[in-house]
């Protein structure tokens, strides 16, 4: 018996060869993990549907299979059809994003950044300096030492 990944009706599909594709009703599928469980127990396989394709069977899970997780088919208890296991491939993890720059780059924000769409201001739960009058821009800095809740919030005077 052989196992591959192949596609079946335009579905990723667990292609097994060498094995009589009439007998297909004595297979079963199952994680890796779950094998001696299953062997231990009525744990049932996968959910899926097995289809005889020419000299083969090709098992379509209900759900897809998960990238980088082993499967193993095995046969019933009573019949000789051992177990054998093949692993999903993971995907290629190879970043295809990548941040170049933050902007604004200073330190410091404008009150005026915080202009909403219909025009209105955006009103944070910092109260402004006493001496704004909404004319001008608010600048205000933020720090924090690195602490959970030490975030220091200093509004400062506008240059003009």
């Amino acid at each position: 018996m052989r196992l591959d990944w192949a596609r079946f009706r335009g579905t990723d599909c667990l292609r097994v060869t060498g094995f009589p594709p009439r007998a297909h009703g004595a297979l079963r599928v199952y994680p890796t993990e779950l094998v001696a469980a299953a062997r231990a127990s009525n744990l049932a396989p996968i959910d899926g549907e097995f289809h005889v394709d020419g000299p083969a069977v090709a098992f379509v899970p209900r759900l897809p299979f998960v990238a980088g997780m082993s499967y193993t088919v095995m046969g019933s208890d009573i019949d000789d059809v051992g177990a054998l296991t093949i692993t999903r491939p993971a995907p290629d993890t190879t970043p295809t994003t990548r941040v170049v720059a933050i902007h604004p780059t200073a330190n410091e924000i404008p009150r005026r950044q915080f202009r909403l769409a219909n025009g209105d201001v955006w009103i944070g739960s910092i109260a402004a300096p006493p001496d704004a009058d909404g004319r001008a821009p608010c600048v205000f800095r933020i720090s924090s030492p690195g602490l959970v809740g030490s975030t220091v919030v200093e509004w400062e005077p506008a240059t003009p």
